[in-house]
């Protein structure tokens, strides 16, 4: 049987409802001055759409543009916990769903040319993981049945279900399904992003 965990409510990652509701504060220091206005720059930018031109020519562009999407995300997000403006919270859902429909997260897999979820579970997945459960988190109590279920897909079928699959293979010791080389290594920072990411959507 499982056992119940009683979390606390949501918001609950990195920032909870006193947090947010300083981002609504004019900020005091030149610093965070600067950095309110390229927070309010960058989610003008991104109301445009959640396409973007990524080079595919680099060492693992597919992380790179996983990541840049995450900032996208969490830059809206916060724009709109500061200003209330619903048009960057609908923006940011509009990220998430373009996400999901990338055929490849992982550049390992699209070299192999395995589109598979299940077929690796790398930097880009445990940083996708990261970036729903952000968006999972802070949206949680305005969400549609509709979003909160796009979301929820996503997370199972591009997250949580291949990262049980790929670690239940080094577990199983059956290889041939999956190679999770990183999966208990503990020199490996992949660990720390990749169950650090499936771990904070769980």
């Amino acid at each position: 049987m499982a056992r119940k965990v009683n979390l606390r409510a949501h918001p609950r990652l990195y920032v909870g409802d006193e947090g947010f509701a300083r981002l609504g504060r004019a900020p005091r220091i030149a610093l965070l001055r600067r950095a309110a206005e390229e927070v309010a720059e960058g989610a003008e930018r991104y109301l445009g759409g959640p396409r973007f031109d990524w080079d595919q020519t680099t060492h693992n562009p597919h992380v790179r543009r996983i990541r840049r999407l995450g900032t996208r995300v969490v830059v809206l997000l916060v724009r709109w916990r500061q200003t209330g403006d619903r048009r960057y919270r609908d923006a940011a859902i509009e990220h998430i769903a373009e996400m999901g429909r990338w055929k490849y997260w992982s550049w390992i897999a699209w070299r192999r040319k395995d589109p598979r979820p299940e077929a690796i579970f790398d930097l880009s997945c445990g940083e996708g993981s990261m970036t729903l459960a952000l968006a999972y988190d802070w949206l949680a109590g305005t969400l549609s049945k509709a979003e909160r279920d796009l979301i929820v897909r996503i997370a199972r079928d591009r997250a949580l279900r291949p990262f049980l699959h790929v670690t239940a293979a080094e577990r199983l010791g059956k290889m041939e399904l999956a190679d999770p080389w990183w999966f208990g290594w503990p020199t490996s920072n992949w660990n720390a992003v990749c169950a650090g990411g499936a771990g904070m959507l769980a």
